[in-house]
């Protein structure tokens, strides 16, 4: 589908799903449920020939942009030269090294899947196609977010499955920008892009915990793929109106509360003037009166 952008490249928007593949941390129905949202968003819903298809083109055309959100977490065989032990060859690198973007989220692409076939493969796809580092650690904590991920409307999340975010050995060509990273250990990223030519561009890694739920698809949740797809200026600046009409909202309601708890001491002081101005009147009456006695 055609997005386009004042003055910017044209941008040709694809979300992958296809239940005839296996999953890893998506389930089909959730798969299903991220790709109905973001067609709402001039996305064009695809299976996995149309995404062999796909990335042919843009792996071609290098006038557009395109930008494909990978709804299921396991790579479909039709985009890698051989699925038991892919290369760099693969159609699915040539797209990133055309300066396209591939959106990733759910669990790490280390399984390759078949159609109408349940089981996964598990060859090198990370670090030989995506010059990804293959290592990461297990953690159940809050991400926090780099500038770049702030930039790009990402949410926060709790990250499962951080990468170390330095290529792997012996690569070179590729830049790793972290999107956001483990709290305790920055060394490890829990979402990042690996940018194979324009440092925009490249393979977009968001969101490592497990999208089991249709619940988890949020608006703040599709609004991050958006702000990391698109890049579109709206975007983020849609997220920070928000952010701060809500903040606004909140010095709104403290404003009352201490209004109102500052008018009410106005008004006891008030009293306690008044009965101080009343026992002051009745002392001089008082003096007065002694004072007419004497005379």
């Amino acid at each position: 589908m055609k997005h386009m952008t004042p003055g910017l490249t044209e941008k040709k928007l694809y979300v992958y799903y296809d239940e005839r593949y296996p999953y890893s941390w998506i389930p089909h129905n959730v798969a299903k449920h991220i790709s109905k949202e973001l067609e709402k968003y001039d996305f064009e819903v695809i299976d996995a020939p149309s995404l062999q298809r796909v990335l042919g083109e843009g792996s071609k055309d290098t006038n557009k942009e395109y930008v494909v959100v990978f709804a299921q977490d396991v790579v479909p065989d039709l985009v890698l030269d051989n699925p038991d032990n892919p290369t760099s060859n693969s159609l699915l690198r040539r797209f990133l090294n055309a300066g396209q973007i591939i959106v990733w989220m759910g669990d790490s692409p280390q399984y390759v899947g078949r159609a109408d076939d349940n089981q996964k493969l598990n060859p090198p796809v990370m670090q030989n196609v995506l010059s990804m580092n293959p290592n990461y650690i297990t953690t159940n904590k809050r991400i926090s977010l780099t500038i770049s991920g702030i930039v790009l409307s990402l949410p926060l999340w709790v990250g499962t499955k951080p990468h170390n975010k330095t290529p792997p050995h012996g690569v070179s060509g590729v830049s790793i920008n972290p999107l956001a990273v483990a709290i305790d250990n920055v060394q490890y990223a829990h979402a990042f892009i690996i940018s194979y030519k324009q440092s925009a561009s490249g393979f977009v890694r968001i969101y490592d915990f497990p999208i089991n739920k249709e619940e988890l698809v949020t608006k703040q949740f599709i609004r991050g793929i958006l702000g990391v797809a698109t890049r579109d200026v709206t975007t983020p600046i849609w997220n920070k109106i928000e952010i701060l009409s809500e903040e606004v909202n909140k010095i709104d309601e403290k404003f009352d509360t201490k209004f109102n708890t500052l008018k009410s001491e106005i008004d006891t002081f008030k009293t306690t003037i008044n009965e101080i101005l009343k026992l002051e009147k009745e002392i001089l009456e008082v003096i007065q009166k002694k004072c007419e006695n004497k005379e």
